[in-house]
């Protein structure tokens, strides 16, 4: 627990904020920006989203949405906006090809109207601030970065959900150095969909899009697809500059992690067990058997640890979110609901064979056969990608 607090700490301390960035104020010309978004069945969130981006202080800006087989209004939202507003590029995708993801799919085809000098991977939902944009360039160009991703600002209603994405900010702080991320020959790095922000020329020289046509972490991947060629990559925390609600309840947020929470284990049943009994352990023997089993100067040291362990999520949430800070003494309890998503994950790809999601099954043989980002065999087997 001590180890895992004090690698809390230093992600605290490395991570810095987009909002923090200066701007160069007197910068006469910006590098060109693509921004892609795909979008299915988004018409929701995606005009807000859109109106946002469009709204940014940025000269030289293109979006291309991907309008991903939608059956709800996504279309006819997006030709209202793009009537009014020549930046915006709306692609159509009405088939998905065979063993693609449909995400990655549209990212591909959106890549084919991109003329961007740097490319922004992003969602429908993400909303962003006047500079936020040009925070980032300046960032990207000062630190000679070929990659640049953030932990965006996420929003929840209900307390529940606040604990479950706060138990996900701080248990990912963990596995996450963002030192070595900077490092050319270190492997480390991490993506988020939110906001994946790529040289253009970088890309082109990787595997590009094509090659992670079925990884269901598409950003994850897309992330260590770019650290793989020897690039310097960073992480911001992109609090009140870039923001979404994720999801809008603990329910969906469980529904949420059905399509992935299986490939993080390469889609093996032994691995989620193994996973099991050390989440048993750390809960019941870490937080419940103190308080029957030890003496209490041993007592008093394991409720020190507690506390020192408390403060460590304290500092990384005081850096990613605005939740309360009463959600930190219920981290214990989310990892149990975490637990529940990957089971849940697991049994409902066993008993069909596989996954459905966005209207299209994927079988569970195909997935693993073309699954590039193998968590086990990489981060603990130390295997290339």
């Amino acid at each position: 627990m001590i180890l895992l607090s004090l690698r809390q700490l230093r992600f605290a301390k490395n991570l810095k904020l987009l909002k923090n960035i200066p701007v160069a104020a007197h910068r006469m010309e910006w590098p060109k920006v693509s921004i892609i978004i795909p979008a299915c069945d988004e018409a929701a969130t995606i005009g807000p989203a859109l109106r946002s981006l469009l709204a940014m202080d940025y000269p030289a800006l293109e979006i291309v949405v991907v309008n991903d087989r939608s059956t709800d209004t996504t279309s006819s939202v997006l030709a209202e906006i793009a009537y009014h507003q020549p930046a915006l590029k709306v692609v159509t995708v009405l088939e998905l090809p065979k063993n693609w993801l449909g995400k990655v799919h549209a990212q591909y085809k959106a890549m084919e109207h991109a003329t961007g000098d740097w490319i922004l991977f992003t969602d429908a939902d993400v909303h962003y601030k006047k500079n936020s944009l040009k925070k980032a360039i300046t960032y990207c160009e000062d630190q000679s970065l070929d990659f640049l991703t953030l932990i965006p600002h996420i929003h929840a209603k209900s307390v529940g959900l606040k604990v479950c994405i706060a138990q996900f900010l701080t248990a990912g702080s963990q596995g996450i150095d963002i030192q070595k991320m900077q490092e050319p020959k270190n492997k480390s790095a991490v993506g988020c969909g939110a906001f994946n922000f790529v040289r253009a020329s970088t890309y082109k020289a990787s595997r590009g899009l094509e090659w992670l046509k079925m990884e269901v972490v598409d950003d994850g991947s897309f992330a260590l697809m770019i650290k793989s060629m020897g690039t310097r990559c960073d992480l911001l925390s992109g609090l009140d500059e870039v923001e979404l609600v994720w999801y809008s309840s603990v329910k969906e947020y469980v529904k949420g992690l059905e399509k992935n929470a299986f490939s993080i284990f390469q889609y093996m049943p032994s691995a989620v067990i193994v996973f099991t009994a050390l989440v048993l352990f750390w809960f019941f023997g870490l937080y419940l058997a103190p308080f029957f089993y030890c003496s209490w100067p041993l007592f008093g040291m394991l409720l020190g640890a507690h506390f020192f362990y408390q403060y460590s999520n304290y500092k990384v949430l005081k850096q990613t979110s605005h939740f309360p800070i009463f959600v930190i003494v219920s981290l214990p309890l989310s990892l149990l609901i975490s637990l529940f998503a990957v089971w849940r994950s697991m049994v409902l790809c066993l008993a069909r064979g596989g996954i459905y999601w966005r209207k299209t099954f994927y079988s569970r043989q195909d997935l693993k056969t073309n699954q590039r980002l193998k968590p086990i065999d990489y981060f603990i087997f130390n295997k290339e990608l």
